[in-house]
């Protein structure tokens, strides 16, 4: 359907480059690239040389004919000296040759004088040279030291005949260096590429989700447990950014650290419609679609086969950005610098990227905000606060431009069954072995009765390893890829009680707990419902002594893991909503806003 698709490749093969003169023409014809004190010099002697011209008429440019009309046409206010007949004549034959450009008339000052160095110091300075290009960045006055120093005793030794440079000219040698090669030499090549390096420009981009960025950063605020109001520490963001209309169009928050869950939900969540609604009661989050180009960075998490695999079953194309070129994705590198500066500036709680700028301020002690009002705050905002927010120039709005790209490519919007399709092969990739007794999956075991008439069919004597999905968010369940067959099956767990609802990153705490119980007690045969009750057990301990001392100070840190075992993130904040007979109520203006932020925790 488009044939005009492109590559990172496309600004690279323009035609660009130096531009080249025809043979006898001056390297410089442009006047503007001089100062004005020497394009006025240059008009002037143009000038000059035009009236004589229409003086002399046919006659040559003796010295008879020429002088008498120089000496009329002089002028002590002409910001040059009384020009003799050679220069009049020079002037005349250069004007000639480039068809009157008065650029040909600038001085060369420039191009006068011996490039070469004439004190013959070339051994002395490559010896300070190669002492300050060294990654430790000595000072460019201890380069001079060391080459004053050597110089002297070579003289004192009388290897040598002759004096240091004064410290200035030294400094002026340095300045004539590359400054890429003095940049890669004292602080690395990365350093020298975001410094001087081509940067290339933006692809040609003429459909919403054409290319979508995406990435990951913690917050800098602390939040609050919904029913302890005990500090949980800081959340990971992951957010996805159309790059044709820049508006955030998906993402994910949780305690979890940067992972294929945290990157899967929120490309689920970028792709399915939103269900929040502005003012006016309808969807104030329009963008949703299936995504062509996925953008990532080289982080783990980008790289799993389980990541591999969802993208080419929803038919997403992934692209890694180049390593150490951030500048390939800066769309959304720059959306996280906003979002620190205009929603957690001035929130209490908020956290400092260093001790000098937190000083005395105690980011635990301040947090006020419960983690489920950081959500509906966050997601009011992006939807009716930034992706209408207009740039700098007021030439861009994303909302606007997105309508506007929608209303000419709209994209391919998923339909109710794949929005269950979607879900299922966004779960974890693995590929078990299918025994006698079903698969097993981080100890659970997985079997069904259309599971056990699968393996009398196909298995006979031998195991067979088969393509398996399973829900982060719950482990009731397995999804068996038959081949035979090119559908899942839905395979319940055996202990389905224990299982179901159960979150990957939970069970894999039971499963700890056990091993290191029964390394304790040296007993066995403990299953993980003893482990979940036991657990379950610990963190309402944790829950009724936070709400004991909730005025006390607490280390965030075994709450942040009781966080992450309890499933807070955005998904539980949004599920919950959806269950809640009486939806909290959405803000009826943007002046609401503040009031989400300041409301009582």
């Amino acid at each position: 359907m488009f044939e005009d698709e492109y590559s990172p490749e496309y600004i690279d093969n323009l035609d660009g480059g130096f531009i080249e003169h025809n043979e006898g023409e001056e390297d410089t014809y442009d006047l503007d690239c001089f100062p004005k004190e020497q394009q006025q010099i240059a008009v002037a002697k143009t000038k000059f040389i035009l009236n004589i011209r229409k003086k002399l008429k046919d006659k040559g440019w003796t010295k008879e004919n020429v002088m008498p009309i120089v000496d009329a046409l002089y002028d002590a206010s002409l910001p040059f000296k009384s020009p003799s007949l050679s220069s009049v004549q020079r002037w005349h034959r250069s004007l000639s040759q480039n068809q009157d450009n008065p650029a040909v008339l600038v001085s060369k000052h420039h191009r006068k004088g011996n490039r070469n160095s004439k004190v013959g110091d070339d051994k002395y300075f490559d010896l300070a040279l190669e002492r300050f290009l060294k990654a430790t960045r000595p000072t460019a006055m201890s380069a001079y030291r060391y080459y004053e120093s050597q110089m002297l005793i070579d003289i004192e030794n009388g290897k040598y005949e002759g004096r240091p440079i004064s410290q200035t000219a030294f400094y002026k040698r340095l300045a004539k260096l590359s400054s890429y090669e003095v940049t890669a030499k004292r602080y690395g090549k990365y350093k020298a590429d975001m410094k001087f390096g081509y940067k290339g420009g933006p692809l040609k981009l003429e459909r919403p989700l054409q290319r979508v960025e995406i990435d990951h950063t913690p917050l800098d605020l602390i939040l609050l447990d919904d029913e302890t109001l005990h500090p949980l520490g800081r959340p990971y963001l992951t957010i996805l950014k159309d790059s044709l209309s820049k508006c955030i169009i998906g993402y994910h928050l949780s305690f979890q650290a940067p992972s294929y869950a945290s990157a899967s939900k929120a490309i689920c969540h970028a792709m399915l419609p939103k269900k929040i609604k502005g003012p006016d009661g309808k969807p104030s989050w329009e963008c949703h679609g299936k995504i062509e180009t996925l953008v990532a960075d080289n982080g783990a998490e980008f790289w799993s086969e389980s990541l591999e695999h969802f993208c080419l079953e929803a038919g997403i194309n992934i692209q890694y950005n180049k390593v150490g070129q951030p500048w390939g994705k800066g769309l959304v590198e720059r959306n996280f610098l906003t979002i620190q500066q205009l929603i957690l500036d001035d929130l209490e709680g908020k956290t400092f990227s260093n001790n000098v700028e937190r000083a005395d301020y105690n980011s635990v002690k301040n947090a006020k905000f419960k983690f489920s009002r950081f959500v509906k705050a966050f997601e009011t905002w992006v939807a009716e606060v930034f992706n209408w927010e207009p740039n700098q120039k007021k030439t861009h709005v994303p909302m606007l431009e997105w309508r506007k790209a929608v209303n000419k490519f709209p994209p391919n919007e998923l339909t109710p069954p794949e929005h269950e399709h979607i879900k299922l092969i966004s779960g974890i990739l693995k590929k078990p072995a299918l025994q006698n007794n079903g698969i097993i999956f981080e100890h659970l075991r997985y079997d069904s009765k259309e599971l056990a008439d699968y393996r009398k069919q196909f298995c006979r004597d031998k195991k067979i390893k088969v393509t398996t999905k399973v829900n982060i968010d719950d482990l009731g369940f397995a999804y068996v890829y038959l081949f035979e067959y090119e559908r899942y099956l839905k395979v319940p767990c055996v202990d389905f009680q224990y299982a179901s609802g159960l979150s990957y990153e939970k069970h894999k705490v039971h499963i700890t707990y056990i091993r290191k119980y029964n390394k304790i007690h040296g007993k066995s045969g403990l299953d993980q419902a003893r482990a979940k009750q036991h657990i379950a057990e610990i963190l309402e301990d944790i829950d009724a002594s936070a709400k004991e001392s909730s005025s006390k100070q607490k280390k965030v840190g075994g709450m942040k893991k009781a966080a992450r075992v309890k499933g807070v993130d955005s998904v539980s904040v949004q599920t919950r909503r959806e269950k809640d007979s009486n939806p909290v109520k959405q803000p009826s203006s943007l002046a609401d806003l503040e009031m989400i932020w300041q409301e009582d925790t």
